[in-house]
């Protein structure tokens, strides 16, 4: 998978800043439009490729977590997503599927206490939320702006992947995550 190279990292007045190599490149969506048919199959045959390679990375024990199937960071810490809380809040670590479902739902309790039908679908819901997907590595943010891409030609393979960008939301999640 192509990644970035770290060069430095450093905090100051409470900001990090991290330094990664320049890559060369064109962020997938500027040149999603001028590709084929058959380079955009090629390039979603590749990306699907580096999913599965996440996935099959085998979740270390957390030094915070009790056991396997934990949800959280790269680093077994408190992780943020965008697609959840639309904000950098840190979530977690949580010990288990079961406990992220809990705190999913959670979401939806200002919801529920306005209405007895309401909390009644709620409760409905997270009964109906599975707590036994197979906790996985995952980017977190695979999208058209996180792929840098070389077009060198007009055939399938001449659409090289060279970076996937931004890592921030990288992790332990559930299977259907990305």
């Amino acid at each position: 998978i192509p990644v970035p190279r770290f060069i430095d990292y450093w905090e100051t007045d409470e900001e990090g800043y991290l330094v990664m190599e320049y890559i060369e490149g064109e962020r997938l969506l500027r040149v999603w439009r001028n590709l084929s048919s058959e380079q955009h199959a090629h390039v979603m045959c590749t990306v699907a490729g580096y999913v599965e390679a996440l996935r099959a990375i085998p979740q270390p024990l957390s030094p915070s977590l009790p056991s396997a199937g934990w949800i959280g960071s790269a680093s077994g810490g408190p992780f943020t997503d965008l697609a959840v809380t639309w904000s950098q809040v840190a979530l977690g670590p949580f010990p288990s599927q079961a406990s992220f479902n809990d705190w999913h739902i959670s979401l939806f309790d200002i919801f529920a206490r306005e209405s007895a039908k309401t909390a009644a679908r709620v409760a409905e819901k997270r009964r109906e939320m599975r707590d036994d997907h197979p906790i996985v590595f995952t980017h977190g943010d695979i999208n058209m702006n996180n792929v840098l891409v070389r077009v060198h030609g007009e055939g399938p393979e001449d659409v090289e992947i060279v970076a996937l960008l931004d890592w921030e939301q990288s992790g332990w999640r559930p299977l259907y995550w990305e």
